[in-house]
């Protein structure tokens, strides 16, 4: 079975209220669903929400790092805006990062991932940045 980023974060969420857990994921499919119908306002609504409330995660947690790369994914791909998507994956990587000791132990592994997808993903905005300048 394939899990999607939105089953994985629910499955880890842990100490999260699960009902939470489950709105962001849901956010995160409606701002997916949306930018693949061409519903822009609405999928910047989603991701917007979903960020609010995956504040009270921990910086490192996988759901939040997650979310962050899909964000930052739209503004490259879908709204031409690399400099956005940089600053949206590069403030989590950071935080992420100075905070990682707040990961809980079950998720250190998905964060690392997480945390691994997210440079990887600044690394190719950098690069297109460079390209097109």
């Amino acid at each position: 079975m394939r899990h999607t980023p939105s089953a994985i974060a629910v499955r880890e969420v842990g100490m999260m209220d699960g009902a939470a857990a489950h709105r962001i994921a849901a956010l995160c499919d409606v701002a997916r669903a949306a930018l693949a119908d061409g519903r822009d306002d609405e999928a910047r609504a989603a991701f917007t929400e979903a960020t609010a409330l995956s504040a009270a995660l921990p910086a490192p947690h996988p759901q939040r790092l997650t979310l962050a790369g899909e964000h930052a994914d739209a503004w490259f791909e879908r709204w031409n805006d690399t400099e956005r998507a940089l600053v949206i994956a590069g403030a989590a990587y950071d935080e992420a990062v100075e905070t990682f000791e707040e990961a809980a132990g079950e998720q250190r592994g998905e964060s690392v991932r997480a945390l691994g997808r997210l440079r990887d993903r600044m690394t190719f905005f950098a690069f297109s940045m460079d390209d097109a300048g």
